[in-house]
């Protein structure tokens, strides 16, 4: 198991918990940040983002937080948020 493991599955567990706003939880994709900037030595599929490339490893969440999201209410009707 990799050492950041913990802060990805951290991630998705506040994620999950906050209707998956990610401004809800910044403070969890930032522990997960450090602790790739600690540990860039090690590979760790947690930590890359597009396939492995390097230069993503050093921020590994910050494009899914700048993603915007998709929601549909209980009518059918979609909306988008950023």
């Amino acid at each position: 198991s990799s050492p950041c493991q913990k802060f990805a599955c951290a991630i998705q567990d506040c994620l999950a918990r906050h209707n998956y706003n990610p401004e809800e939880c910044r403070s969890a994709m930032q522990n997960l940040i450090d602790c790739c900037a600690r540990f860039r030595h090690v590979r760790q599929s947690c930590c890359e983002l597009g396939g492995g490339s390097s230069s993503a490893a050093a921020n590994p969440v910050s494009q899914s937080a700048k993603s915007s999201t998709h929601r549909q209410d209980s009518a059918g009707v979609s909306s988008y948020s950023q």
